[in-house]
């Protein structure tokens, strides 16, 4: 065989390698978002204040019913894919919370509502799920969402933690973004976000799950 032809052959074999890699590309492995998220009121439950009579039957001195609403905040997560459109995620959320506890039936007083600052964490692992079925277009895939973690509650004088289990789930849309040749990440995009927020233990008066609705706007980045 001829130099030429065999040069030529070789030439054309690793310009081909480049050009079938770009083709096969694989997908993102990782993603970012990060984004402002909103926390709805909670009822946490209350207690009753009760004396013994004089005859020993119960006497009931006040009631209480209390509400945790966590408002703006802000939310993260960082996600590895798993196969095809199922990903795994850890997530944290922060709201500077309140307390407040409806005081009624005081036999001494009227009602009033005693208030209380409150810093809130939540850390959970989660999965999350982008099926093609649920795909509305080229940029707009629908999602389903859910895990559980650790809850975190810091009173106002910072000198009181408590601490209890965090639960969510919910559903979504995702807005992918126009993609970007060369970059140094391969989509981007805005997430929309619905779901349950629960919590059990912490500042609760009860050991029942409390659920509050709440919102997440995020803007991811997939690598």
């Amino acid at each position: 065989m001829r130099p030429a032809p065999v040069v030529t052959v070789l030439l054309l074999a690793g310009l081909a390698v480049p050009f079938g890699l770009e083709a096969q590309e694989a997908p993102p492995r990782l993603a970012v978002s990060v984004g402002p998220d909103w926390l709805g009121e909670a009822d946490v439950g209350g207690a009753d204040a009760t004396l013994t009579g004089a005859g020993g039957g119960r006497v009931d001195l006040f009631r209480t019913a209390s509400t945790v609403t966590g408002g703006v905040g802000v939310g993260a997560a960082v996600g590895v894919r798993v196969a095809g459109g199922l990903w795994t995620e850890l997530t944290a959320r922060y709201h500077s919370a309140r307390l407040a506890t409806r005081i009624t039936g005081d036999i001494e007083a009227a009602d009033e509502t005693a208030r209380e600052a409150l810093q809130q964490l939540h850390v959970d692992g989660g999965l999350l799920w982008l099926p093609e079925k649920l795909r509305l277009a080229s940029r707009l895939q629908l999602f389903v969402a859910g895990g559980a973690g650790y809850l975190r509650q810091l009173h106002g004088t910072n000198t009181l933690a408590e601490t209890g289990r965090s639960y969510y789930a919910g559903s979504g849309l995702i807005v992918s973004l126009p993609e970007r040749q060369g970059g140094t990440f391969k989509a981007s995009g805005v997430r929309l976000e619905l779901r349950a927020a629960g919590s059990r233990g912490g500042v609760a008066f009860d050991d029942r799950l409390h659920v509050a609705p709440a919102i997440w706007a995020s803007l991811f980045l997939r690598f």
